[in-house]
Protein backbone atom coordinates (compact mmCIF):
# COMPACT_ATOMS: atom_id res chain seq x y z
CA UNK A 1 0.00 0.00 0.00
CA UNK A 2 2.87 2.45 0.58
CA UNK A 3 4.54 2.54 -2.78
CA UNK A 4 0.56 3.33 -3.95
CA UNK A 5 0.06 6.23 -1.45
CA UNK A 6 3.55 7.65 -2.56
CA UNK A 7 2.57 7.44 -6.50
CA UNK A 8 -0.90 8.86 -6.08
CA UNK A 9 0.14 11.21 -3.31
CA UNK A 10 2.97 12.56 -6.56
CA UNK A 11 0.37 12.92 -8.80
CA UNK A 12 -1.78 15.09 -6.55
CA UNK A 13 1.39 17.29 -5.92
CA UNK A 14 1.94 17.22 -9.45
CA UNK A 15 -1.45 18.91 -10.56
CA UNK A 16 -0.93 21.81 -7.99
CA UNK A 17 -0.11 24.93 -9.45
CA UNK A 18 2.99 26.39 -6.80
CA UNK A 19 1.86 29.97 -7.41
CA UNK A 20 -1.43 29.59 -6.80
CA UNK A 21 -0.92 27.21 -3.83
CA UNK A 22 1.66 30.21 -2.13
CA UNK A 23 -1.62 32.94 -2.98
CA UNK A 24 -3.77 30.63 -1.38
CA UNK A 25 -1.68 29.34 1.57
CA UNK A 26 -0.89 32.97 2.40
CA UNK A 27 -4.61 34.60 2.20
CA UNK A 28 -5.30 31.35 4.37
CA UNK A 29 -2.39 31.96 7.05
CA UNK A 30 -3.61 35.57 7.00
CA UNK A 31 -7.57 34.64 7.47
CA UNK A 32 -6.36 32.34 10.71
CA UNK A 33 -4.06 34.85 12.61
CA UNK A 34 -7.19 37.74 12.12
CA UNK A 35 -9.49 34.80 13.45
CA UNK A 36 -7.65 33.51 16.14
CA UNK A 37 -6.22 37.01 17.13
CA UNK A 38 -2.04 35.97 16.88
CA UNK A 39 0.64 37.05 15.48
CA UNK A 40 2.57 34.14 14.36
CA UNK A 41 2.02 30.42 13.34
CA UNK A 42 4.67 28.12 13.99
CA UNK A 43 4.78 26.06 10.71
CA UNK A 44 7.48 23.09 11.28
CA UNK A 45 5.69 19.74 11.28
CA UNK A 46 6.95 18.47 14.26
CA UNK A 47 3.92 18.89 16.01
CA UNK A 48 2.08 18.22 13.27
CA UNK A 49 3.99 14.73 13.48
CA UNK A 50 3.94 14.41 17.38
CA UNK A 51 7.86 14.96 17.57
CA UNK A 52 8.82 15.22 21.01
CA UNK A 53 11.93 14.25 23.31
CA UNK A 54 10.48 10.47 24.52
CA UNK A 55 12.99 10.00 27.07
CA UNK A 56 12.33 13.74 28.78
CA UNK A 57 8.28 13.83 27.11
CA UNK A 58 8.87 17.16 26.30
CA UNK A 59 7.79 18.41 22.92
CA UNK A 60 9.57 20.06 20.17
Amino acid sequence: MGYRLTIRRSRVFALIDPEQFHDFFLRWIEYLTAQLDIKLIHIDGKTARGSYDRQSKLKA
